[in-house]
């Protein structure tokens, strides 16, 4: 929030113009020791500007990932509605590279220059912040212009941009008032100062803006009989220490016990003032202290707020440090009750550890454990967990329940366990809805780690339930719905209840968008991947699950259940695409993500992904894959009927793989046996019957009556149909039925059926591009890669109407930071012209972002 300028206004324009030229390059430095007016500066300079910017006050000792959220919250705001950057979110800890990387991409996407204001720059102490800046710099594009204010220079490459003239620097001694400044301030405080005294003032202060504000204070404290010049000849001490202890010796009892008192505070109401000082009128002695221009600014909410300037803040706290230390327990706990019972629970919890008030930061937690897990970034959750003691923990089932739920979220499965099973051991045996509320979050998270499908469909309907019509606030109930929606449509999908699933996770989608829970977000987004693709739409489950994962690792969250299931549905289209390079590693991400999680079916999706990608002639061998897949199955206790079908017909291709045909036969005609309708198990009976010589067994077996098969499953069948008829003679059936297979396969660039069919597909596809007239280009590329082609492999995604010379000019461009000004100065056309060319090149590789222009295009070898 940008602050309000100062009254009275000092009208500075040399320094506004001086602010007007350095944004239009990429570093504005405002550095300057405290109180000379940097914040001052920016905001009046604002205040009369058009320009809309992002402002951020970074808090002192802020974390990494901290920072990045404000920063992000910041830039929010006045970012265009459908850029990348409002889409983009901040990393879980640290300030990893990707997150970078993303960070400039999104501001080369923006067609006009914003302004990041970083006021009191200084308080960052991470290296890490300071290094991901410098590379903000070094590769800023032109729409960045980024305005630090700070009291001593950053470590970054100033030289180097000095020496560049990218550069405008305002010191000290630029920001010190001159006379003029100087009494045009003394004017608007009502004071009539002679020019002798005018100058030994700028003199003793060196024209340091805060500085003349307070000796103007304490000048008024005096009384009629003392002058200004006497004033300033009293005391040789510093300004800074001089002037406060001045401010507040003239200030009266109460009002000092009134400043000291809510300075705990980062801000207050009248309300959360008269809790804290015990007083009923600090509405009208805060409004007071306003009209006395005494460093407090009000904000424009309703009710109003109140905060300190930072610097005053700053030395009232110290002052309260030296003379009350022992108070200040006390008025955190207060400030923590007021917040906990004004449905401010996260402010309560900083307060309730702050006053080392164990039973009240309990409450908090229990009160607000929705908040912590739909606003507060993982940095935050994890220095909560690092500053309550272990015994404290163990004593209390409440606390054991909230910080279980923490570390599941977190991704540390184990130490969760312990402390929900210390929970489950500690908790009454009739509880309050808060309390249930906390503990059967905590059994869902348990229950969906583990794969119970059942327990986890049970929870999530008892925490709707609790949702409904337990004593929450709105904003708790939208909260706990939508996560609870979430885990049942996951729970659905494995199920392979698809309606339902569609239905809650769409209203999941839409409550965690609503109520901001990012976290449920990202797990309904994994879920309708899953639904996408079970139906076949995989272009549709690609760009879902992409989203999902680009989310999950702009929130830190890639080691999670929910990153899990968006990247086992990711690497199976990638799969059935036949983009197997992709489909491993984003296999092996799923499989490090699991063994990391304890994850039981994210282990068993890696070993089915790898197990596909081995007969594919990809990864592992096959004894290996084998030993993987029925090793993760075995140590999961699979609850998914449909699972177990992919697990037992992977299983039964594989002993196939290792000769073992018998083995595999007998594997089949039991599992159909148990499951006699599964149109995927005679899929894999038929394999077996073609490999052995038997096509009239393949047929039969691919006609027996089952129930309606997948879409892709459905391909695969006509296939295996296609090359049995051939074999038994029959080719013109083969034929047609062939071309229904490639009709039926191209929209979504399903290629897996064909590839994997056996040698009878390369002379069926040969005879179609000999005879027949439709899906020639698919067709085509299936032989290419059946006959080994060294030729560039095209994707699903294959450009199926041809870029222009031009735009593939502006495609090479789109990898870079150069904004469409730059690229339109670079191929000498108007921006409008580049702007046509990007949106055409948009729409042919089927995409909305410049990210995903550039991705498609690798792809695609187009780059």
């Amino acid at each position: 929030m940008i602050p309000r300028p100062p009254k009275p206004l000092v009208d500075r324009p040399r320094l506004f113009e001086r602010l007007d030229d350095g944004v239009a390059g990429p570093l504005t430095l405002i550095s300057a020791p405290a109180g000379a007016g940097k914040t001052s500066l920016l905001a009046s300079w604002l205040a009369g500007n058009p320009r809309e910017v992002a402002w951020l006050t970074p808090r002192p000792q802020l974390t990494e990932a901290a920072f990045w959220a404000e920063w992000l919250a910041a830039v929010h705001r006045v970012a265009p509605a459908r850029s990348g950057l409002r889409r983009l979110a901040g990393p879980r800890s640290g300030t990893p590279a990707p997150f970078v990387v993303q960070l400039l991409n999104s501001f080369a996407e923006l067609e006009e220059p914003l302004v990041v204001v970083v006021d009191d720059f200084h308080s960052i102490r991470s290296p890490e912040i300071c290094a991901a800046m410098e590379q903000l710099l070094r590769a800023a594009p032109a729409s960045l212009r980024l305005v630090l204010s700070t009291r001593h220079d950053p470590p970054l490459p100033l030289h180097l941009l000095r020496a560049s003239g990218e550069l405008t620097e305002l010191r000290a001694l630029d920001l010190a008032m001159t006379p003029g400044e100087a009494q045009e301030l003394l004017d608007g405080l009502g004071l009539e100062v002679e020019p002798h005294v005018l100058s030994l003032l700028l003199e003793q202060t060196e024209g340091w803006a805060a500085g003349i504000r307070l000796f103007t204070l304490a000048h008024r404290g005096r009384g009629p009989g003392v002058t200004m010049l006497e004033a300033i000849e009293l005391d040789e001490r510093p300004a800074s220490e001089y002037l406060l202890a001045e401010v507040l010796r003239r200030q009266s009892d109460e009002t000092r016990d009134f400043l000291l008192a809510t300075s705990v505070a980062e801000r207050f109401t009248a309300d959360l003032a008269n809790a804290m000082t015990g007083r009923s009128d600090s509405g009208h002695l805060a409004e007071r202290l306003v009209a006395d221009n005494l460093f407090i600014e009000r904000l424009d909410t309703q009710p109003p707020w109140y905060r300190y300037h930072h610097l005053f803040a700053e030395l009232l706290r110290a002052e309260l440090r030296h003379t009350a230390r022992d108070r200040i327990g006390l008025l955190h706990g207060r400030a923590a009750r007021w917040h906990f019972e004004n449905r401010g629970p996260m402010e309560a919890v900083h307060h309730a550890l702050a006053a080392g008030d164990l039973e009240l930061l309990t409450l908090c937690l229990v009160e607000g454990w929705f908040e912590l897990v739909a606003r507060t970034d993982a940095a935050f959750r994890s220095e909560l967990l690092g500053l309550i003691a272990e015994s404290d923990v163990d004593a209390s089932a409440a606390l054991s329940a909230v910080l279980a739920s923490i570390e599941f979220i977190n991704g540390n499965t184990r130490s969760a366990s312990r402390r929900l099973a210390r929970a489950r051991k500690l908790w009454p045996r009739s509880a309050e809805p808060q309390l249930q509320a906390v503990l059967t979050f905590a059994e869902l998270l348990h229950s969906t780690n583990r794969g119970k499908l059942a327990e986890t469909a049970r929870l999530a309907h008892e925490l709707l339930e609790l949702a409904e019509g337990g004593p929450f606030s709105s904003q708790a109930s939208e909260t706990m719905r939508a996560i609870a929606l979430g885990h049942l449509g996951l729970a659905e999908v494995a199920l392979g209840e698809l309606d339902e699933a569609d239905m809650h996770l769409s209203e999941a989608l839409e409550a965690s968008r609503i109520a901001d829970v990012p976290y449920a977000e990202l797990a309904a987004m994994g879920g309708m991947a899953w639904v996408q693709l079970i139906r076949g739409r995989l272009r549709r489950a690609a760009r879902i699950a992409r989203s999902a994962v680009e989310l999950a690792q702009a929130r830190g969250w890639e080691y999670s259940s929910q990153a899990a299931v968006s990247l086992s549905a990711l690497a199976l289209v990638e799969h059935e695409w036949d983009d197997l390079d992709a489909a491993d590693a984003h296999a092996r991400e799923l499989g490090d993500t699991a063994r990391r999680l304890d994850d039981a079916s994210g282990r068993v999706w890696a070993a089915v992904i790898q197990a596909s990608l081995c007969l594919a002639g990809r990864g592992t061998d096959v004894d290996l894959a084998l030993e993987r897949l029925l090793g993760a199955t075995e140590l999961s206790g699979v609850e998914s009927a449909r699972l177990r079908r992919i697990v037992t017909a992977l299983e039964a291709r594989l002993m196939v793989a290792a000769a073992d045909h018998d083995g595999a036969a007998a594997l089949i005609d039991e599992a159909i046996e148990e499951s006699p309708s599964s149109p995927g198990l005679y899929a894999v009976r038929a394999r077996l019957l073609l490999a052995s010589g038997d096509a009239e067994g393949a047929l039969t077996a691919l006609t027996a009556p089952c129930d309606a098969a997948y879409p892709t499953v459905a391909i695969e069948r006509e296939v295996l149909r296609a090359v049995a008829l051939r074999a038994t003679g029959n080719g013109e059936s083969a034929t047609a039925v062939l071309e229904g297979a490639l009709a039926r396969a191209e929209p979504e660039g399903v290629r897996r059926p064909f590839l994997s069919a056996g040698r009878g597909v390369r002379e069926l596809l040969a005879d179609h591009l000999r005879k027949g007239v439709s899906h020639r280009w698919f067709a085509s590329e299936l032989l290419r890669d059946l006959n080994g082609s060294d030729g560039a492999r095209v994707l699903p995604a294959e450009l199926l109407e041809p870029l222009s010379a031009r735009e593939g000019e502006v495609l090479r461009f789109l990898p870079t930071m150069m904004s469409n000004a730059d690229i339109a100065s670079e191929l000498f056309v108007s921006v409008n012209t580049v702007k046509t060319h990007v949106k055409s090149i948009y729409r042919k590789l089927d995409v909305t972002r410049r990210q995903d222009a550039v991705r498609r295009a690798r792809q695609l070898h187009l780059l």
